[in-house]
Formats: C-alpha cells, structure tokens, sequence
C-alpha cells in the first residue's frame, strides 16, 4: 500500500453523513421499537368451564377504553369488587412512542380471584383509538381463556 492511499482512506472517513441516511437510521430504529407483539398467555390457574366473565377492572391509565374493549368481547364488568367473581388489573408500562390516536406502550392483564393469579397476558402495542389495538387484542384472548381456550 502506498503512502498516498492512506490520507485519502482518512479523508473518505470523515465525510458527513447525509441527511437521508440519518433520518433512515432513526425510522429504523423507531420501527423496531414500535413492532406490535401479539398477546402472550401464562396460565396460573384453572377456569371452570361454567364460570362467569364478570371483572371488576381496576386501572390507572385508560381505564374507559379497557372497558370498551371488555365489553367488546363479551366480557362483563362488575361496579363492585364484593359481587365481582375476579379482578382484572391493568398495568401500561412507559410509553415508547406517540401518534395523536394513542401511545405504544407494553401492556399487561392480570387476572385474580381472591389472591390468585389465573392468567398474565402481556403484549405490546397501540392503546387510545389506535388500530391495531392491544387492549382488544388482550380483551379477546381473555375471553378465548373463558371460552375453553378457543
């Protein structure tokens, strides 16, 4: 190699990087950060298969369209928790990016009677009026578990 390949190999390093790729580079990554995941399900506990889905819903953040999405799938809410046969909490994490519909956020479901967890169904994904949805998207398969797992 001779001395006069080794300042422009420098010289070619140091260019700027375009516009362009810098704003490809950044649409990348917040894609990647902002992919849905589909629910997935850890069963702790068993259903009867005459069980009523009637929750009492508890949540900080968003609760009226968690309710929608619940009554959606057929699931009923109790106004009580002494009536209620389960407790559902609903617990969004961080938000990892906006759209004027919602937030992405990862969201999770738990499902208890009396101290028990039955079910952990976590996902990722759009919450407000965004669709695709991840509270219908959870809402439907807590009702696939009353359903028999349909």
């Amino acid at each position: 190699m001779s001395e006069a390949a080794i300042p422009r190999r420098r010289e070619a390093s140091r260019q700027p990087i375009s516009r362009q790729r810098v704003v490809a580079a950044w649409a990348a990554l917040w894609l990647a950060c902002t992919n849905p995941t589909p629910p997935h399900i850890e069963v702790r506990g068993a259903l009867s298969p005459d069980e009523e889905p009637r929750v009492f819903l508890v949540a900080t953040r968003e609760k009226e369209r968690i309710a929608l999405s619940l009554t959606e799938a057929r699931i009923a809410l109790a106004d009580d928790i002494v009536g209620a046969p389960f407790l559902l909490r609903v617990t969004l994490g961080s938000e990892k990016a906006s759209r004027a519909c919602g937030a992405f956020a990862n969201v999770k479901y738990s499902l208890r009677r009396e101290e028990h967890e039955i079910f952990l169904i976590v996902a990722s994904g759009w919450t407000g009026s965004c669709e695709p949805n991840v509270f219908e998207a959870l809402s439907r398969t807590l009702r696939a578990q009353f359903d028999g797992g349909r």
